[in-house]
């Protein structure tokens, strides 16, 4: 019978109404709030039919709704000192059935710092910064919520990650400069982008060593110059390219003292 209207419910869905084709065959989709057995059913109404097709439903068939699968979120370690009064990077990883989850909102929060929300890119990557008050160690992790994802990402929290942070002190301070990383034709694989990373520290010195961490792992270290300029040509991955920011670390005057900033493709790529 085609034409015919075919009204699918049960199981505290909502309703759906559609419409056979040629072959009589309707295809519709319901959404089962809870999971457990649920009895469904499919109703016709059909005008100019040789049968009797109005409110005829189906035998019910019952199905078992399984509890949607739960998102996957990792919170990474950060790298390099942590220090009380300075931000500190932090990178959490959202998956679904295995795969990344691309614009999920993440929140980083706990150790008395601000929480601070941001988005996953296309790898499923979220990079925040928590400034930590006070010294010792501090309880982090990383909520995300997630819409259109075949998983259940709402309120789906990491397991939380202990970070010990230090105190702060005056001895000097490290600042990020502009840097930005490029694809590369000639490098080997898994490493085919070069980053140019350059921080500075203050008070002016030379032969201050400075860390870069991109994606919360060591890219290299570099030396000052007598401006107190370091700079560092770094071989990257994809992972690394994408994460959108790098973090510069070193000890100035005694005091551990790190900074992030942006990292972009340099332009033109």
């Amino acid at each position: 019978v085609s034409g015919a209207s075919v009204t699918f419910s049960g199981g505290g869905a909502t309703p759906v109404t559609v419409t056979t084709n040629a072959s009589g065959i309707a295809t519709g989709s319901l959404t089962f709030p809870t999971a457990g057995p649920a009895s469904v059913t499919a109703t016709v109404t059909a005008a100019n039919s040789a049968c009797s097709c109005t409110n005829v439903s189906s035998t019910p068939i019952t199905i078992n709704v399984t509890t949607q699968p739960s998102c996957l979120v990792f919170l990474l370690p950060p790298s390099g000192a942590v220090v009380a009064g300075q931000p500190t990077t932090l990178t959490a990883v959202v998956l679904c059935n295995g795969l990344p989850v691309s614009g999920a909102s993440v929140t980083f929060s706990g150790g008395g710092a601000t929480p601070v929300t941001v988005t996953t890119n296309a790898s499923g990557i979220a990079t925040g910064s928590l400034t930590f008050p006070t010294a010792g160690p501090a309880s982090v992790t990383a909520t995300v919520t997630a819409a259109n994802s075949a998983c259940s990402c709402t309120n789906v929290s990491s397991t939380p990650i202990t970070i010990n942070v230090t105190g702060g002190g005056t001895g000097g301070t490290i600042q990020v400069l502009p840097s930005c990383w490029q694809f590369n034709l000639q490098a080997p694989l898994p490493n085919p982008f070069t980053a140019t990373l350059r921080a500075r520290v203050s008070p002016a010195a030379a032969g201050v060593t400075v860390s870069f961490f991109v994606g919360g792992q060591l890219v290299g270290t570099a030396v000052t110059d007598a401006t107190g300029t370091a700079t560092l040509n770094a071989s990257l991955n994809l992972l690394q390219a994408l994460s959108g920011s790098f973090t510069a670390t070193a000890n100035v005057g005694g005091t551990p003292v790190q900074a992030t900033g942006p990292l972009p493709p340099c332009l033109p790529l």
